[in-house]
């Protein structure tokens, strides 16, 4: 995913590098004086936006190369990567990004006004949240794990594991019953001549 929008946006800086050569020399040939436009610098621009456009190209290419030796790296090489994790692609990308993160927590709490399991999708995402309001979710949920891991005879962190427990029949159980397969995955299987159904272990993908 990383290099298609690296390859995109060299192609759109090699198309914006070269529109603005072309409409350079466009203008010098119609024999329009460029340092009698509104912009300082001797640009092609007539307005604010214009200029802002094109500062921002020059600071992204590459000045070091000659672009009549080598026009792909001048207007390639000067591109860096964006170290904002909510710049993923675009600036509209990375604000649906962050409305997304940031009304993720009302769109969770009204599927668990209207959904009998979105309760708890709520209790998980208040366990894991550090906001001290939420502390009611939190006990609330780290009993629920307290209870799963008590039936599957798993030990809390501190604790010694229970007489007879097996830890092979846990790794099965999750994988069968819950399909939270670990190392290997667990699924039924039934051939066509046989009216039961046996087993099937595999790798876990």
């Amino acid at each position: 995913m990383t290099v298609g929008i690296a390859l995109w946006t060299c192609i759109v800086l090699f198309v914006a590098v070269g529109l603005t050569a072309v409409i350079l020399t466009w203008l010098r040939r119609g024999g329009v004086n460029v340092q009698q436009l509104n912009v300082p610098g001797a640009t092609a621009c007539t307005n604010n936006v214009c200029a802002r456009h094109a500062r921002f190209i020059k600071a992204k290419v590459n000045t070091t190369i000659d672009p009549c030796e080598d026009f792909e790296a001048f207007a390639c090489d000067g591109w860096k990567p964006a170290t904002d994790h909510f710049d993923y692609t675009t600036a509209l990308d990375s604000l649906l990004v962050g409305r997304w993160f940031d009304n993720f927590f009302e769109v969770v709490n009204k599927g668990a006004r209207n959904l009998s399991a979105g309760r708890t999708v709520l209790t998980a995402l208040e366990s894991c949240s550090d906001d001290d309001s939420a502390s009611e979710g939190k006990n609330e949920g780290l009993k629920m794990l307290k209870e799963f891991m008590h039936d599957l005879q798993m030990p809390w962190l501190d604790e010694v594991p229970p007489p007879g427990a097996n830890p092979f029949r846990v790794l099965v159980e999750l994988a069968y019953n819950w399909r939270m397969g670990v190392w290997f995955d667990v699924s039924r299987y039934q051939k066509k001549e046989q009216s039961w159904e046996e087993p099937n272990i595999g790798p876990y993908y």
